[in-house]
């Protein structure tokens, strides 16, 4: 799950200055994103790592509606990820026994 959004939010924002603004949109911590290179997958995966280890899956929903609302229109697979992690903390997306 993490992987894809992180593959969601390289797509969206592969360029600098908007990955900026919209990590500082976010309320992520400076230090935390600016220095990498958005342009890569291990620059989001480690933004991604960030928010699920200080906050959760509710903190990864966030930062996709944050991403939604970054964008003009809301892609199709923010709106699949959103869904996915409903289910998650809600418990209807996977067996808890299989983690």
């Amino acid at each position: 799950m993490q992987l894809a959004i992180s593959a969601s939010l390289l797509s969206l924002f592969p360029v600098k200055t908007k990955a900026y603004e919209f990590l500082d949109s976010a309320k992520l911590p400076e230090e935390i994103y600016v220095g990498g290179a958005p342009g890569t997958i291990g620059y989001w995966v480690g933004i991604v790592n960030y928010v699920r280890s200080t906050s959760s899956l509710e903190g990864l929903k966030a930062l996709i509606e944050s991403a939604e609302i970054a964008c003009d229109e809301s892609p199709r697979e923010l709106k699949i990820l959103i869904g996915a992690l409903g289910d998650v903390t809600s418990g209807k997306g996977r067996d808890s026994s299989s983690e």
